[in-house]
C-alpha cells in the first residue's frame, strides 16, 4: 500500500521519546558513561596545561591580584554600610512616621498620671520596682486583645514611664489624643491591679491603693529636642548613605581603571583547578551523551515507520472519526464523533462494534473504554480487543462482531501494524468503520 511520507516540522511525541529512554536506560547509561569518561579525559588534558612564568611576570601578577583583592576588601565593606544604613533608615522612618510620640505636640501635651500608695511591712523599694520592671519591660504590654491594637501598643515604651516617690508609685501617659492616654491608662491601672496577687507570692503582703488620677495638658520643651534628635538621626543616617554610595561608585570605577591600565599582558589565569575543570568536562559529557540518545530516538520517531498524524492515516485511506490529545480532549467532542460511529452502525445495521486496539497503552485503554461507554448509550454493544493478530479470543469477538474500529496511538503503531489489522480485516470479513488518533 503506497504511503505518502512527508517529512517536514510536525508534532514531535516527547513523551514517547522519554518512555523509551526510560525503557532502554541501561543501554542509555552506558552510553553517557562513555560520553562522561572521554570528556573527563579532555579535562585532565586541559587541567595540566600551564603557562611558565618569568620571576617578573610572577612578581607583576602578584602585585596585580593583591591589588585587586584590596579593591575587592573595600568594595565589600561599603556595600555592608550600605545595607546597614538602609535598614538602620527604614527602622527610624518608620518610627517617626508611625509612633505616638514623634505625633505629639511639645506645647500641647495630653497627660493622664495616677498615683499609687504601697503599704507594707516588708521593702518598699523592691515591691515598687518589681512594678515599674513590670510596666517598661513589656510584659504590661503582652496579650492585649484585639480591640486595643489600635493604640499603638509597640510604641507604649516612649509614651508611658513611671518611677518611685517614697511608698508611692507615679505612672504618667503622654499622648497627642486625651481619650486615646485615658484608655491606655485605664488598660496600665488593669493590669496592675490584676499583677498585684504575683508581686505578693514573692514580696510578701501588701496593699497597693490608688489614691488620684488626674487629666491635664502640659508643655515640654525636652520632647522638642527629643524628637529633633531623631529627625536629625534620620538625615543623618540618609546622608550617611549617599556618602556610602559615592564611596562604593568611586571604589568601582578606580577598580575598572587599575584593570584597564595595569591588567598583564600574559595570561592571567595561570592557577588552574583542575578538580573544577574536570567537574565541567564531566558535566559536559553527561549533557552531550543524553542529548546525543534523545536525538537519536527522535530522529527515528521522525524518519522511521511510525504513524505520526492524522494525514498519515488519510493516505491509508482509513476513516478518522476522531483524535484524543492527552491534556486537551477528543476533537472533535466525543459526542460528536459518536454521531458518526452511530450513522457507521445504523447503515450497516451493526448490532455491535469491536474496538481494536493496537498498541496497548494506557491512553489506548482509556480512549476504547470511552467509546465503549457511549456505544452503550447509544444501545451498541462494545468489544475491546487488542492483538487480533495472535489472539485467538480477540480474533473471535472481533468477527462476531464482523465490524471494527481502530485505536491508533501515534508514535506508538507503524505503518506495518497498520497494513497487518486492514489485512486480518479483509481475510476474516471484518470491516474497518474507521479509526481513533490517540496522541
Amino acid at each position: 500500500m503506497r504511503r505518502n511520507i512527508v517529512y517536514q516540522f510536525k508534532t514531535l511525541y516527547v513523551r514517547n521519546v522519554v518512555e523509551d529512554l526510560i525503557k532502554k536506560k541501561k543501554i542509555v547509561a552506558i552510553f553517557v558513561c562513555i560520553c562522561a569518561i572521554s570528556f573527563a579525559g579532555l579535562g585532565i588534558r586541559q587541567g595540566n596545561k600551564k603557562i611558565e612564568l618569568s620571576e617578573e611576570q610572577q612578581q607583576e601578577l602578584d602585585d596585580y591580584n593583591l591589588k585587586l583583592a584590596e579593591y575587592d576588601s573595600v568594595i565589600a565593606d561599603v556595600e555592608k554600610s550600605i545595607s546597614e544604613a538602609d535598614k538602620q533608615i527604614e527602622e527610624l522612618q518608620e518610627y517617626n512616621d508611625e509612633s505616638i510620640y514623634m505625633q505629639i505636640d511639645p506645647q500641647n501635651i495630653q497627660t493622664v498620671a495616677v498615683q499609687y500608695s504601697l503599704s507594707t511591712g516588708g521593702n518598699v523599694g523592691n515591691i515598687i520596682n518589681t512594678f515599674i520592671s513590670f510596666i517598661n519591660d513589656g510584659a504590661l504590654k503582652e496579650g492585649l486583645p484585639e480591640e486595643d491594637q489600635d493604640l499603638k501598643v509597640k510604641y507604649w515604651r516612649d509614651i508611658v514611664s513611671c518611677y518611685q516617690s517614697g511608698n508611692t508609685l507615679n505612672i504618667v501617659v503622654v499622648h497627642s489624643d486625651m481619650d486615646s492616654a485615658k484608655r491606655i491608662m485605664s488598660i496600665i491601672k488593669e493590669r496592675v491591679k490584676n499583677y498585684i496577687p504575683k508581686v505578693k507570692e514573692r514580696q510578701g503582703d501588701f496593699s497597693l491603693d490608688e489614691i488620684k488620677t488626674s487629666a491635664y495638658v502640659k508643655a515640654d520643651s525636652g520632647m522638642t529636642d527629643k524628637q529633633n534628635g531623631h529627625r536629625n538621626d534620620l538625615r543623618n543616617y540618609t546622608n550617611n548613605r549617599v556618602d556610602f554610595k559615592n564611596k562604593l561608585i568611586s571604589n568601582q570605577n578606580s577598580k575598572k581603571a587599575y584593570i584597564e591600565k595595569n591588567e598583564p599582558e600574559f595570561n592571567v589565569d595561570v592557577v588552574v583547578n583542575k578538580k573544577v575543570i574536570l567537574i565541567k568536562y564531566v558535566l559536559l559529557g553527561i549533557i552531550f551523551g543524553i542529548v546525543i540518545a534523545f536525538a537519536a530516538i527522535l530522529l527515528r520517531y521522525i524518519f522511521g515507520d511510525r504513524i505520526q498524524s492524522e494525514r498519515d492515516l488519510r493516505d491509508l485511506h482509513l476513516n478518522v472519526l476522531g483524535t484524543y490529545k492527552n491534556g486537551k480532549g477528543y476533537t472533535p467532542d466525543l459526542t460528536r464523533s459518536m454521531m458518526d460511529v452511530e450513522l457507521l452502525a445504523g447503515e450497516r445495521k451493526a448490532a455491535g462494534l469491536f474496538l481494536n486496539i493496537l498498541s496497548a497503552y494506557e491512553q489506548s485503554r482509556k480512549v476504547a473504554e470511552d467509546y465503549k461507554t457511549a456505544m452503550e448509550a447509544a444501545h451498541i454493544t462494545g468489544m475491546i480487543g487488542s492483538d487480533v493478530y495472535s489472539n485467538a479470543e480477540s480474533l473471535r469477538q472481533m468477527m462476531e462482531s464482523g465490524f471494527c474500529i481502530l485505536i491508533i496511538e501515534a508514535g506508538k503503531a507503524s505503518y506495518k501494524d497498520v497494513e497487518q489489522q486492514i489485512q486480518i480485516c479483509t481475510r476474516f470479513k471484518v470491516e474497518i468503520l474507521g479509526c481513533i488518533l490517540v496522541e
